[in-house]
């Protein structure tokens, strides 16, 4: 696979990229939005003018400040560290994409902290605005791997694919949707090069696509799994939450979602011994039952249906919503 960027993309992977092993700090994505706003407001001609400027340009024609253009000017001795990296993407078959390319999927844009860089391999274009995620407990039990398995029947039979992340759960539906004919878009958070290798079979096929927004060969964190989850909701155009627990990470993800609008959440009935459900419910999800999964209503038509109560927010949550009540009565 041959890398062709625009130049607004190496200085990305330059400036804001974990692709380099280095003690030196890349700039933080807020701090990436300053600078781009610096450029605009000095009239330079895009981010590639960063490229050569000295630190009085980056101060006095720019307006950075001490410390950006000083962490600018360190990352730039790091250029052919770079390049030298890239190319071992390539011989790797990883691709690269940034917020500065075409093909870089028009979803995410809707993320708070976009990832400005993704790894791939496979076919990006099976990222489309018709995705279906599902979100469940790693260790399911026998009803809830029911309830995962009809949602992805249902995708199947709409022929749309199905965007998963790399727990325990999503190995099941990787599995299965494949099996049964279906495609799949991977977004990964943990040392990549080794989930490609697990997949080769698959890319022929055009079936699937692996993508990372971490180096692709580091390992995850709590950041990269928070960016990962909530990724996975603004490029699905709806998810189902099959079954979650108030505390969990898909709980907080799902908080979060329905906070900022990014996908309609189609939730199960709520089962007693997992209560993150029927709170999702009253905050805006909307009940999905087996039976209509089984009929012909359409996905799209699922999330017009009622939440239990329109009168709870997201945004009015107590701090007591995060922990488990019994803590909360002592």
């Amino acid at each position: 696979m041959k890398l062709l960027l625009h130049l607004e993309s190496y200085a990305v992977l330059l400036f804001c990229g974990d692709l380099i092993p280095t003690n030196i700090p890349a700039l933080t994505i807020e701090e990436w939005k300053n600078v781009t706003e610096a450029i605009k407001i000095s009239h330079k001609d895009g981010i590639n003018s960063l490229f050569g400027l000295s630190y009085e340009g980056l101060t006095q024609v720019v307006g950075l400040s001490d410390a950006l253009a000083r962490k600018i000017l360190k990352r730039e001795t790091l250029m052919p560290t770079l390049f030298y990296a890239l190319h071992n993407l390539e011989k790797e078959g990883i691709g690269v994409t940034t917020i500065y390319e075409d093909n870089y999927p028009a979803g995410l844009h809707v993320l708070k902290e976009e990832p400005p860089i993704l790894y791939y391999v496979g076919d990006l274009s099976l990222i489309d605005g018709k995705m279906i995620a599902i979100g469940g407990r790693d260790h399911q039990d026998t009803s809830e791997k029911q309830l995962t398995t009809a949602c992805m029947q249902k995708a199947l039979i709409e022929n749309r694919t199905l965007i998963i992340g790399d727990r325990d759960v999503d190995d099941y539906m990787r599995r299965y949707t494949l099996s049964h004919g279906g495609r799949v878009v991977e977004f990964v958070a943990d040392h990549m090069v080794d989930i490609v290798k697990k997949r080769k079979r698959y890319f022929n096929k055009g079936t699937l696509t692996i993508i990372c927004h971490r180096d692709p060969y580091g390992y995850n964190d709590d950041e990269a799994i928070k960016v990962r989850d909530l990724s996975l909701c603004a490029l699905a155009s709806a998810m189902f939450v099959t079954a979650s627990a108030i505390n969990s990470d898909l709980y907080a993800t799902c908080v979060t979602n329905l906070h900022y609008h990014y996908t309609p959440l189609l939730v199960m009935k709520p089962s007693d011994m997992y209560d993150g459900n029927l709170r999702l419910l009253e905050m805006g999800g909307h009940l999905v039952t087996l039976s209509q999964l089984a009929s012909d209503t359409m996905i799209d038509d699922l999330s017009t249906s009622e939440s239990i109560e329109e009168g709870a927010r997201p945004d009015q949550m107590s701090i007591f919503e995060f922990i488990e009540e019994d803590d909360h009565a002592a």
